[in-house]
C-alpha cells in the first residue's frame, strides 16, 4: 500500500526532499506518495533482465538505458507536479550526468505487481503517454511471460487500447531504438514459479 505525505510540495522542493531519504516515494499531482519497499526478487529480476535486453540490443552511443532510476518529469498540465521512478527508461544521449528527473524518455517499461495494478496500467499510462517523446510505455507481469503495450503508430498517436504480448515468441519492435526482441528474450533467466 502507497502512502501519501500531505505536505503539497513542487517539483524542485520534492526533489531536494527526496535526495538521501531512506526508502521509496514519487510525487504525485503534489502529493509525496511513499511507495511499498520490499519488491520480490523477481520484480527486481525482470526490471534488470528487461534492461540487459534493450542494452544489448540498442546502440548505446545514441541510447542510455538504465533501472531503477532517473525519475521521469510527467506534464504539469497533465497530472500537477509528478515525478515518477520507472523501473526502466531509455533516453537520448545529451541529458546532464547529474540530472535528478528527465522530461524526454523514449521507452518506459513498469513491472506490475498485484499493488501497482491501477497505478501502473492507468494512472501511469495516462501520465507517461502526455510525454510529447515517449514512444513506447511498456507494463511486464511478473506472474507470467506478458506484456501490455501502448506504441505509437505511424500516425505518431498511442492507441485507445494498449496491445498484449503473451506468447515468448511474440516480437517486440521499438522501431525508435532500430531494435527488435522477443517476450522471452525479456523474461530471460527470470524465475516466474
Amino acid at each position: 500500500m502507497n502512502a501519501i505525505i500531505e505536505q503539497p510540495m513542487s517539483k524542485a522542493e520534492f526533489l531536494r526532499w527526496v535526495q538521501g531519504r531512506e526508502g521509496r516515494y514519487e510525487l504525485s499531482g503534489a502529493r509525496v506518495m511513499q511507495q511499498m519497499t520490499g519488491a520480490t526478487v523477481r520484480h527486481f529480476s525482470l526490471a534488470d533482465a528487461i534492461g540487459d535486453a534493450i542494452k544489448a540490443r540498442m546502440n548505446r552511443r545514441i541510447w542510455w538505458c538504465t533501472t531503477g532510476g532517473p525519475g521521469v518529469d510527467v506534464p504539469v498540465q497533465i497530472a500537477g507536479a509528478t515525478v515518477r521512478y520507472p523501473d526502466v527508461v531509455v533516453g537520448r544521449h545529451g541529458v546532464s550526468p547529474a540530472a535528478l528527473t528527465i522530461g524526454d524518455p523514449i521507452v518506459i517499461f513498469e513491472v506490475l505487481s498485484p499493488s501497482s495494478v491501477t497505478l501502473d496500467l492507468v494512472i501511469k499510462s495516462r501520465e507517461y503517454l502526455s510525454i510529447a517523446t515517449l514512444d513506447a510505455y511498456m507494463v511486464a507481469s511478473q506472474e507470467e511471460p506478458r506484456l501490455t503495450i501502448w506504441q505509437r503508430g505511424a500516425d505518431s498517436l498511442f492507441p485507445s487500447l494498449p496491445v498484449e504480448l503473451a506468447d515468448r515468441n511474440d516480437r517486440l519492435d521499438l522501431g525508435a531504438l532500430s531494435l527488435s526482441v522477443t517476450v522471452g528474450e525479456l523474461y530471460d533467466g527470470v524465475v516466474l514459479a
